[in-house]
């Protein structure tokens, strides 16, 4: 017949600490992981909207948001040409990282919004149509969001 000694050694003790410490480590890992993600979703939107500080683009952007202004590409001044293309060239840049895996649409919903909004601009459209390679990912990243780029722009 088998008979049960309980005896606990040193070495038990220390195994049983050490993969306490190790899960305690991981947790805290994984809340520090968290935390810095959310720090850094808030950050890119907080940079796309300090972007908008520079008078020119806020004018494009307002202009592509209300449609205001002239509607079709070739009818818009240089410094309007020059503001879209700032505009579109961070659009773009987002959608680098979105396409890329870098960043989910989840991390950057602001900004989904309004690149939904300014999608249906015909300026827009025709300065994406006149340099695909420039805007390769940002028309990629448009034409995957098409059916839910229906909204309203907010005012």
């Amino acid at each position: 017949m088998f008979t049960w000694i309980p005896d606990i050694t040193t070495g038990d003790i220390l195994t049983t600490v050490s993969i306490l410490a190790a899960a305690v480590g991981l947790f805290l890992n994984y809340l520090e992981l968290q935390r810095s993600s959310r720090r850094h979703r808030a950050e890119l939107t907080i940079r796309f909207y300090e972007m908008l500080n520079d008078g020119d683009v806020l004018d494009m952007w307002e202009h592509v948001i209300y449609e205001s202004g002239p509607a079709d590409y070739d009818k818009l001044t240089r410094r309007q040409k020059s503001a879209l293309d700032g505009l579109l060239t961070y659009y773009n840049t987002i959608a680098v990282l979105v396409n890329d895996g870098l960043v989910k649409d989840r991390d950057i919903q602001p900004i989904i919004y309004d690149l939904g909004v300014i999608a249906k601009s015909k300026a827009v459209e025709a300065c994406l149509n006149m340099q695909p390679p420039a805007y390769d990912a940002l028309a990629t990243w448009i034409a995957r969001r098409k059916p839910e780029t229906q909204g309203e722009p907010h005012r």
